[in-house]
């Protein structure tokens, strides 16, 4: 298994999540899909930001790229903030909620859209082979720890 294989996994993951949560009918579907969503996007951050990001961000051709998407998760964070303040709020389901989940399903597939399409061919050009297949094995076993620290 690639890196890329590895993150194109978890980010399949994330896209079904994001339209379940948009599709999700009452307060308590949402919450469970939103929070299962929630553990997908900290877990792949975490573990990619470390074994993907952070390689690249090594090497001059990598540093743009990996800067804009650490961005995007951060921005993606701060969605996730503002969800976690409305459940607080026992506002699940009220139309602030809807909009800031509608925007944040929409940040997951440009998200990982533009990885896919952009940023991995040229991850491909900067990384070698045996990185790209080293790297896969740390981002899985970071993946799995975050999730299993993580538990609620």
């Amino acid at each position: 298994m690639s890196i890329f294989d590895a993150l194109k996994e978890s980010h399949e993951r994330q896209r079904a999540l994001s339209e379940q949560l948009l599709a999700a009918p009452t307060p308590e579907q949402k919450l469970s899909v939103y929070e299962a969503l929630r553990m997908e996007l900290h877990a792949h951050a975490a573990a990619e930001e470390r074994n993907f990001y952070m390689p690249l961000m090594e090497r001059d051709s990598g540093l743009d790229l990996s800067r804009h998407a650490i961005h995007e998760h951060h921005l993606m964070d701060e969605m996730m903030e503002d969800l976690d303040d409305m459940i607080k709020k026992d506002k699940i389901g009220v139309d602030e909620w809807d909009e800031v989940a509608g925007n944040l399903s929409h940040r997951v597939n440009h998200h990982v859209d533009e990885e896919e399409n952009k940023f991995f061919p040229k991850a491909r050009e900067i990384l070698d082979d045996s990185e790209i297949k080293n790297l896969a094995k740390g981002y899985n076993e970071d993946f799995a720890e975050y999730q299993n620290n993580n538990v609620a």
